[in-house]
């Protein structure tokens, strides 16, 4: 009977510990990844859609590879969704590196346009600056650790668009 009742505990131990070690995993998995927004860019017009390129850099801290697997983003003007940006693609990122990516998007011309006569509107002629925001999550994992909603938000006011776009996240170099 003791033996059953020491069996059963280890048992209950090595689960605790399993999952303790799975959390910290993805705390690290967490800690490790830091981006920034370099640049966007006007890519062309498309069956009534604007094309842009965001081009974002992340940096990867971790000693190993990290895969970002996909990720589900909006566009937003003030408050309004001018944009939905969703795709599949894998991104690798490499050990202690930075990589550029390059995030396209399609925005619906009716909304953005719209949107955008107001926002320079409001800019030069109020002084106001609007607030471009991308937000969504991303799916990234490295070996059996996965997030699936890994939180992504960058904001933007009109100016910062006008005069250089600036990453809200400061990432530190990679040393």
């Amino acid at each position: 009977m003791k033996k059953n009742v020491t069996i059963i505990y280890g048992v209950i131990a090595s689960a605790v510990i399993g999952v303790g070690y799975y959390l910290l995993k993805q705390s690290k998995l967490l800690q490790s990844v830091c981006y920034s927004v370099k640049g966007v860019s006007f890519a062309g017009l498309v069956d009534g859609y604007v094309q842009n390129d965001i081009t974002m850099t992340f940096y990867n801290y971790a000693d190993f590879q990290i895969k970002i697997k996909g990720y589900n983003l909006a566009a937003y003007v003030d408050e309004t969704k001018v944009s939905t940006i969703v795709s599949d693609d894998i991104m690798i990122l490499n050990p202690r590196t930075a990589t550029d990516v390059v995030i396209p998007t399609h925005t619906n011309t009716s909304l953005a346009v719209g949107e955008l006569v107001a926002t320079v509107i409001d800019q030069v002629v109020n002084e106001e600056s609007s607030v471009f925001t991308l937000k969504g999550t991303m799916t990234i994992n490295t070996g059996v650790v996965s997030i699936n909603d890994f939180p992504f938000e960058a904001r933007y006011s009109t100016q910062q668009l006008i005069e250089e776009i600036k990453s809200e996240e400061e990432c530190p170099p990679i040393v």
